[in-house]
């Protein structure tokens, strides 16, 4: 079974990793960053639908919200 994992860099807005989710039907995104590697990405951290509707219950502005 391949599994497709989705990941995005650290300074993407909570709105764009909510669109990555609805695209890819995933209910998570890694967030990595770059490695020495081309082919390489050094995980940093998830984010999950849960954490996007704590956000949005919260009335944290999704498109202004970076990651970190």
């Amino acid at each position: 079974m391949a599994t497709e994992v989705v990941t995005s860099s650290p300074n993407t807005s909570v709105f764009e990793i909510a669109r990555l989710m609805v695209n890819h039907r995933k209910s998570c995104v890694v967030i990595c960053t770059p490695s020495l590697n081309i082919n390489e990405q050094i995980p940093l951290g998830i984010i999950t639908e849960r954490n996007i509707v704590k956000f949005k219950v919260m009335g944290i502005p999704l498109t202004q919200t970076p990651k970190k």
